[in-house]
């Protein structure tokens, strides 16, 4: 398993916070639910299955690109024996600083989570990510510049894709829309998987099966990774107390949360608050 930890990323230059990843063959692991304050772009050369992200599933189709604002909760729904494609980019908002037309392409963005590319720009898109890859990589005199010129130019390009083309709206489960919005207000409280069914008259078969078929993980997984995101944000934020932070976000005892927290992230709520400061 490999998680990404809320708020500590690991970026190859932390004064400088962004990174690209590519990926091309059968998926190597399947992510966890992911969470982070940085902005990110998945670009989908090549390849099928789905995105979850914050409370709606998109396809993953070729040609596409998946924008994830910060402190979107998302999921990579990949099926093991596609072939994929696809280049990542995370990066920080303090990146494009005093960037006006960066900033107001974004704004644009704000609601947008899947965009359709021409094949034009889908070629163009790979180059101006393998450019911001190489200067990563290199780190020439002037990478930094030449990693905000390329930034810009993927925007600039997104931005022309949304002017003659909609959005893809995702494919939407009612239902389960209602049960995560239903668990963003109830998290921190005692909840069981049949309470949750009993409240939107299903069953529990019923409600884990649209659960994992929509999010990609089962009702139970879900809600440990929610409390556990809140969870990572107090650590990082507060001084509070570990026991308190743990009754904070659902848990009946110090025990069960640090045996939760350190299964979905590796480390122990000691640990990840040192790091994290």
């Amino acid at each position: 398993m490999e998680e990404i930890l809320y708020e500590h990323m690991d970026f190859p230059d932390p004064e400088f916070p962004i990174s690209v990843l590519s990926h091309q063959g059968k998926p190597r692991f399947h992510l966890d639910l992911s969470y982070h304050m940085e902005m990110e772009f998945q670009f989908i050369c090549l390849g099928h299955g789905a995105y979850f992200i914050r409370d709606t599933n998109y396809p993953l189709q070729s040609n596409t690109v998946l924008i994830i604002h910060p402190n979107e909760v998302h999921n990579w729904i990949v099926d093991a024996d596609a072939y994929v494609r696809k280049f990542a980019i995370m990066f920080s908002p303090m990146v494009l600083r005093n960037m006006p037309i960066a900033d107001t392409i974004q704004e644009r963005l704000k609601d947008v989570h899947c965009l359709s590319l021409t094949s034009k720009q889908s070629a163009k898109a790979e180059i101006l990510l393998s450019g911001i890859d190489d200067e990563c990589r290199q780190r020439g005199q002037y990478w930094q510049s030449a990693v905000r010129h390329y930034l810009e130019l993927f925007l600039i390009l997104l931005n022309d894709a949304l002017e003659v083309t909609s959005p893809h709206p995702g494919n939407v489960e009612p239902i389960v829309q209602e049960i995560i919005a239903y668990l963003e207000e109830n998290y921190a409280n005692p909840l069981s998987a049949l309470e949750v069914a009993d409240h939107f008259n299903l069953s529990r078969f019923t409600l884990s099966r649209k659960f994992r078929r929509y999010v990609g993980l089962g009702f139970h997984e879900y809600l440990m990774h929610r409390r556990i995101f809140e969870a990572k944000r107090l650590l990082h934020e507060t001084d509070l107390k570990i026991i308190a932070i743990a009754c904070n976000v659902g848990f009946d005892s110090i025990s069960a949360f640090n045996r939760a927290f350190r299964l979905l992230t590796g480390v122990s709520p000691a640990s990840f608050r040192r790091v994290s400061m």
